[in-house]
């Protein structure tokens, strides 16, 4: 049972880490060229969004069904606690600050204005979501390495 949890929670990491790898770039390619390119791009953010918390949730479930497969809590290194409460921020990360970011730059898109505001929040939407690979790429290191 303990293989297939852990094939299971590889499987959604690596969703997880890659979903939203090139969303940045399509955003700002997106917003540059203008109208009418920026008509399906809320689709695309929207599922890679989607994609993106649904994997890091389902992560986190497989992650938690781990540990209690291998005894508690006690039995796991404490390198595996804080790469669970990491996990947990990334997961906060993109629903509150990801999406709110996202929601300004629709709102700009839909009232067809101007896209230099929503070109701003795209650069602020990348160096969020480079923080958030920043720490996945941190849980990486703490769940192969387990320094402590």
């Amino acid at each position: 049972m303990l293989g297939i949890i852990k094939l299971f929670h590889i499987i959604f990491s690596s969703i997880w880490f890659s979903s939203a790898f090139f969303t940045p770039k399509d955003l700002r390619n997106t917003l540059e060229k203008g109208f009418p390119h920026t008509e399906l791009l809320k689709t695309r953010v929207e599922s890679t969004q989607k994609i993106n918390v649904m994997a890091g949730l389902l992560t986190f479930v497989t992650g938690m069904g781990l540990i209690f497969a291998s005894g508690g809590f006690k039995a796991v290194p404490v390198s595996i606690h804080i790469s669970l409460l990491l996990t947990l921020g990334v997961v906060v990360m993109d629903l509150a600050v990801l999406n709110g970011i996202w929601q300004k730059i629709d709102e700009i898109i839909n009232k067809n204005e101007d896209l230099e505001p929503a070109k701003k929040l795209a650069k602020k939407y990348s160096m969020f979501l480079g923080i958030e690979h920043s720490l996945r790429t941190i849980i990486l290191i703490l769940m192969v390495l387990k320094p402590f």
